[in-house]
């Protein structure tokens, strides 16, 4: 058993002095597709004027009505504007 352990090691070193010689490294280029992050700065986009604050306490219900529908399409617009921005920094 003690010259089976003492064989193994030679016949390790002799497959490696006679013959057995290292394989040459070839390099070869690959094209890696990676996503690359890019930095988004939104457009500035100008929050929109608050029409029933030029509400005056004597008007009546119904021109202050026009002026909340007013300031609602106002705010609606501003949304959809800001919707907009982000979905371009997003794709």
């Amino acid at each position: 058993m003690k010259k089976l352990f003492l064989l193994i090691p030679v016949l390790l070193t002799g497959c490696t002095i006679f013959g057995a010689q290292k394989p040459e490294t070839v390099y070869v280029p690959q094209k890696v597709e990676v996503p690359v992050r890019v930095k988004c700065t939104p457009p500035k986009i100008a929050p929109p004027k608050y029409v029933f604050s030029q509400a005056k306490k004597g008007d009546l219900l119904y021109n202050n009505l026009q002026l909340l529908a007013a300031e609602n399409d106002n705010l609606i617009a501003y949304n959809t504007k800001l919707k907009a921005a982000l979905d371009g920094c997003t794709k």
